[in-house]
């Protein structure tokens, strides 16, 4: 592995470190590099890994000892006295002896191949921890900035519920008031209490998957967040750069950290092989040493001796015969190599199948974010269509809850879908091995600074219907003859919409075209022919009617974006796009109503 590119992330987090703390995903991610135990559990370990060089460098390099040793004895046996004439008497007896030494000892290795297979086995190793530790850092970018649009979600949603509440809440108090003046019945009146109880459940719910949300934030940082910068209105939808779903699978072979891991691992094994296989082999080393060793007062005679020891060596090791250890060891290494092997292989499917899953993933993410954006767009239609025809009485009170539910959870899954995006881009570029900082910086400068506090909710659409006690006129049998003629005026339902009407609206369609005139429909069809089956829809758009031609019957969003590629190049020219069924249903009804 280039350890440019580990020391490329090292640098890229010194610099991230020395910034200034905010509260935003740069400022999250800071903290997480400080505080998260995965990364600098991680850290630890690379830095332990990477000396395994210089300790097999020292088989090869001289070795120089010293040593010395100091010995007092007090002996008790034959003792040499000599008298004043000289003579000698041996008599019995105590006596001090001393004796001092020290040598100095110069070892060189001239032949070790065991140590050389070693150190290469040691420098893939930490080649292979180097590219551990890079997908390690990689990876907390991916946590982190997951987690914090984990919180960025959930709030969304808990926002969206609370808004939702009041919504429903101004609902009941208006079907209580019409119920008091007798517009409506008391059936409405239950049903709208159901329905904001039943948002009042889900409230609960949703703050506590946000508290969830940011306690794993916790986990990372070790802190607690009270606020966030949130996600801006505009966010802008890439496209993967290269456009190649096979360029992407490319990269990955080359630079993913978890398949350059795994190659390394599988060098690591191979010099293993050969470093069992060199404790056969013989050593050779060279040796000098220099030592003097000085003696005091020996056997009684009072004399000093001093002598100097200098020696120059070759010594040869050749082992034979080991007992059998040396082949069980190669065979062993042989073994792990084999299994190296076939880690490597399911690694490198395993990256080229999530980086294919992560491409798609984003594309998917773009057709869904732009596919729920209409779905708003249609759902606040249908909600001021339903509260119109509520006014006129072809509408019920369960109808206008259940579009304004529909409108929220439209809101819900827009905002959920960009989140999934980012997500997912993330998840392609760390399967490539591209992630880097400046992804977090790119995302963070798409955060607004200006957050608002996370439990506050935002009441974006308010119900009209706002009834006056004093101007509410009784009800007369002019108004319910006109509200008969208006129920006269719905017009029957086609077979096409009949069938496209029982189909369940959670899936989903591909939209062929629109078009203000039935013609048109027709001569698109004997033109095209289409392969697939077709089905036509009447609607409004703007007040001025209009015909929808869909084909398709899908029940995710992913198995519509595969039939949407396959779509003949004639009809992609048109820009078909994928829809939800539950919008399809509510313009089918409209297009019913205003006929």
């Amino acid at each position: 592995m280039d350890m440019k590119k580990v020391a490329i992330i090292i640098i890229g987090i010194a610099l991230v470190s020395s910034q200034t703390f905010a509260i935003d995903l740069l400022g999250v991610y800071r903290q997480g590099l400080i505080s998260d135990p995965t990364f600098q559990a991680a850290n630890a370990k690379w830095l332990s890994d990477r000396e395994q060089i210089a300790i097999s460098y020292a088989g090869l390099l001289p070795h120089f000892d010293i040593s010395g040793n100091y010995n007092y004895a007090l002996i008790n046996g034959p003792k040499i006295n000599i008298g004043s004439d000289n003579n000698i008497d041996l008599t019995r007896g105590s006596y001090h002896s001393k004796t001092e030494s020290y040598a100095l000892t110069l070892q060189q290795p001239l032949f070790n191949y065991q140590a050389w297979a070693q150190l290469k086995s040691s420098k893939a190793f930490v080649k292979s921890a180097a590219a551990t530790f890079a997908a390690t850092a990689q990876d907390l970018i991916y946590r982190t900035t997951s987690a914090y649009l984990n919180v960025l979600q959930a709030s969304d949603v808990l926002r969206y519920t609370q808004a939702e509440k009041l919504a429903t809440a101004s609902q009941l108090q208006q079907t209580k008031e019409r119920y008091k003046v007798g517009l409506a019945v008391i059936t409405e009146v239950y049903q709208a209490q159901a329905r904001y109880d039943l948002i009042v459940s889900q409230k609960i719910s949703d703050k506590n998957n946000l508290a969830i949300a940011i306690e794993k934030l916790r986990e990372i940082t070790g802190k607690y967040y009270k606020s966030f910068a949130k996600l801006s209105k505009k966010l802008p939808l890439i496209s993967p750069q290269p456009d190649s779903i096979s360029r992407w699978a490319k990269v990955a072979q080359r630079q993913n950290y978890n398949l350059l891991a795994a190659r390394y691992q599988l060098e690591t094994a191979l010099e293993n092989i050969k470093f069992e296989s060199a404790s056969r082999y013989p050593v050779l080393n060279a040796a000098g040493s220099y030592g003097q060793q000085y003696t005091n007062n020996f056997q009684g005679i009072n004399h000093d001796t001093t002598t100097d020891t200098t020696m120059l060596n070759l010594s040869l090791d050749f082992p034979l015969i080991q007992g059998g250890g040396v082949s069980a060891k190669t065979k062993q290494a042989e073994y792990e190599y084999q299994g190296a092997v076939s880690t490597l292989e399911k690694t490198k499917r395993g990256v080229i199948s999530g980086t294919r899953q992560a491409y798609l993933g984003v594309m998917s993410g773009i057709s869904e974010v732009k596919a729920n954006k209409q779905a708003v767009i249609s759902a606040k239609s249908s909600l001021q269509a339903t509260q119109e025809s509520y006014k006129v009485g072809t509408s019920t009170m369960i109808d206008v809850l259940q579009e304004l539910s529909n409108l929220y959870e439209s809101e819900k899954n827009y905002s959920t879908s960009q989140y999934n995006y980012l997500i997912e881009t993330l998840t392609l570029k760390q399967a490539a091995g591209t992630l880097s900082i400046s992804d977090i910086q790119i995302i963070n400068s798409w955060l607004q600074a200006n957050n608002p506090t996370i439990s506050k909710p935002i009441l974006k659409y308010k119900t009209p219907l706002k009834i006056n006690r004093n101007t509410i006129p009784t009800k007369t049998r002019t108004q319910k003859t006109n509200s008969k003629k208006n129920l006269r005026k719905i017009r029957a339902t086609t077979v096409s919409e009949k069938y496209l009407l029982k189909i369940n609206p959670k899936h989903y369609t591909i939209q062929l075209m629109a078009a203000h005139n039935n013609n048109t429909i027709i001569n698109f069809m004997n033109t095209h022919k289409p392969p697939l089956k077709t089905h036509c829809f009447q609607t409004y758009h703007k007040n001025k009617k209009q015909y929808i031609l869909i084909t398709g019957d899908y029940s995710t969003l992913r198995r519509a974006y595969t039939a949407l590629q396959k779509l003949p190049a004639k009809i992609k020219i048109l820009h078909p796009w994928i829809r939800n069924y539950a919008t399809i249903h509510k313009e089918i009804k409209l297009g019913l109503h205003q006929s």
